[in-house]
């Protein structure tokens, strides 16, 4: 069960904070929705047999995707295996078993403020086929790792050390764990910069404790820490004969930029950001002053301060 949110979703005009002080006063801004990115199951390299060798490619057996782009928040559950994390009873009981556990693929496309909460559920259904049985038992001491990196060649192995990096995965890079303390519940946050990290979730096993499949209930939420996005024009002051003028300019922290809005004779456009610079070519001009509007929409919802010019046509 996936359920996705974001702040960045609905932009709500009202929110959204405008001086109208005189005639020319452009109308609240009611942009396009703007999605924060995408959660679900799925591997970014799936694995597969090579015919002729036989051997497994495709690196690690990635349960989840998820790409961020804005601020989001998506809860999912499933199921792993109670001691895929850790067997505190084995002779290695630092090491993780590697299909027992659940694998997370997070593509973070700007600097972002990361917290991740891994609980136990009881009754939860695996929505992967991973592990046999329909649903896992409410028992479970969570745990994960998190990784730097993407492991996308090679075949993975029936083992992974959780606390340091991972001899079978060279792409990865040991970031941080925590494991649990018998609430049934963990959680960190960490500031991390935009890029790929593996998240591994799994389970401790312990006496008393079910040993068998356990439910889990994942929240990863993630905030963007991406510098709003602005726009600059090539000057304030223009005139023209036409009712037609170009009208160029340039966005500060392009990455950022989702849109830029134009706003003339009380109506609104909005242009896709594409690249370092925009361009409106704007139709209608009245003889006299026209005063134009120009605003940057962030990929985060974020709104940046507009910009007036005017444009006199003779």
């Amino acid at each position: 069960m996936i359920r996705l949110c974001a702040a960045a979703i609905c932009l709500i005009a009202a929110a959204v904070a405008w001086s109208h002080s005189g005639p020319h006063s452009p109308k609240p801004l009611q942009p396009p929705a703007i999605s924060p990115g995408s959660f679900g199951k799925g591997d970014p390299v799936p694995n597969r047999v090579d015919s002729e060798t036989g051997l497994t490619t495709g690196g690690i057996g990635y349960a989840w995707s998820v790409t961020s782009v804005g601020s989001l928040t998506a809860v999912l559950s499933g199921i792993v295996g109670a001691s895929s994390w850790s067997d505190p009873e084995s002779l290695a009981p630092d090491e993780g078993t590697t299909r027992a556990s659940s694998w997370v693929a997070l593509n973070l496309q700007f600097p972002s403020l990361v917290t991740v909460r891994l609980s136990r559920a009881s009754n939860v259904p695996d929505p992967l086929g991973l592990l046999p049985g329909d649903t896992g038992g409410g028992d479970l001491r969570p745990a994960f790792t998190i990784y730097s990196g993407w492991q996308e060649s090679g075949a993975d192995e029936t083992v992974y050390p959780t606390r340091s990096a991972i001899p079978w995965a060279p792409a990865l890079s040991y970031h941080s764990h925590i494991g649990d303390e018998g609430d049934g519940l963990v959680e960190t946050t960490v500031e991390l910069p935009a890029g790929k990290y593996s998240i591994a979730l799994g389970g401790i096993g312990a006496p008393g404790f079910d040993a068998g499949r356990q439910g889990y209930e994942a929240r990863f939420t993630t905030l963007s820490r991406a510098l709003p996005a602005s726009v600059l024009t090539k000057g304030k002051r223009f005139k023209t004969t036409k009712k037609k003028f170009r009208l160029t300019g340039r966005f500060l922290n392009p990455e950022s930029a989702a849109f830029v809005a134009i706003q003339q004779n009380k109506e609104t456009k909005f242009l896709a950001a594409r690249g370092r610079n925009w361009v409106a070519n704007l139709t209608g001009l009245k003889p006299g002053v026209n005063t134009i509007y120009i605003t940057a929409i962030s990929l985060d919802g974020k709104i940046s301060s507009r910009k007036k010019v005017t444009i006199t046509r003779k």
